[in-house]
């Protein structure tokens, strides 16, 4: 945990009619983590997701934010507090121009004009499109709609932060800014959870990895113990990071220390060239 705790979910059940998607779910998160949430499709992330985020009500069991347990009454205080970024940025797009869909978060959080427009420029500063600001919303390109998806939860400045497949449509470049973005994100210590296909993302950024299985939190371990259980593995259906299989290869011929905390190639690159 690294720092005070911000969330906190006990014996959780949701269903949509027929049997539950999610099932029995106790987890907390802290300020300032950095979570991957993985699992195949249909596993119950998506819809995990949507009930800590206030979207929709959980069946059973009870949510607490800041301490305050949540009910209908004041499930506005995960609304407010919860930003989550779809995978189809397109259905988050209500404004005409990325001006005002970046703006209508914060305007709808009633914060002053002044306010708003400060919060917007930095928003759209921030992932690097304020040139396309008076651009209509429905002619950008994916991978700008996504950057607007983005620009709009950062105008909210919420607590925690949502990316369901956050990478997906985006261009090399784009990938490079959205980790700049998360950069930032941790330094002001708000707690960010990403789901994500991309394992050698995961393994490399995330402190914390929930694994989700037939809609239940099957682990929750940092990501070196995770992807080190090749049992688990193979019930997930995970591959094990590139990073991995390569600090793997090399400990075997002596050439990296035994559980080395490797997760990406500088890393790496220290320890094999470090005079």
């Amino acid at each position: 945990m690294n720092g005070k705790e911000l969330m906190k979910i006990e014996n959780l059940n949701f269903s949509y009619g027929e049997g539950f998607s999610l099932k029995n779910i106790n987890v907390s998160f802290s300020c300032g983590e950095k979570i991957a949430v993985l699992g195949s499709n249909g596993s119950g992330k998506s819809t995990f997701f949507l009930n800590i985020n206030g979207v929709i009500s959980h069946t059973d069991g009870n949510i607490y934010f800041n301490d305050n347990l949540i009910t209908r009454k004041n499930i506005n205080l995960l609304r407010k507090g919860v930003g989550i970024v779809f995978q189809d940025a397109e259905n988050q797009m209500i404004c005409s121009t990325v001006e005002d869909e970046v703006a209508f978060g914060a305007l709808n959080l009633g914060f002053e004009e002044d306010e708003v427009k400060k919060r917007t420029d930095s928003a759209l500063e921030a992932m690097r499109i304020s040139h396309l600001k008076k651009n209509p919303v429905h002619y950008l390109s994916g991978g700008q709609k996504k950057s607007v998806s983005i620009a709009d939860i950062l105008s909210m400045t919420p607590q925690i932060i949502i990316f369901d497949e956050p990478t997906a449509s985006l261009d090399p470049v784009s990938c490079e800014m959205f980790e700049d973005v998360l950069s930032r994100l941790e330094a002001d210590n708000v707690t960010t959870l990403i789901s994500t296909h991309d394992i050698d993302f995961a393994y490399r950024w995330a402190d914390r990895v929930l694994l989700f299985d037939n809609g239940e939190i099957i682990r929750d371990d940092i990501p070196q113990n995770i992807f080190k259980d090749t049992n688990l593995l193979k019930q997930t259906k995970l591959k094990k990071p590139l990073i991995a299989e390569i600090c793997e290869m090399l400990t075997e011929k002596g050439l990296v220390p035994e559980n080395s905390d490797i997760r990406d190639i500088t890393s790496l690159r220290k320890i094999l060239f470090s005079e």
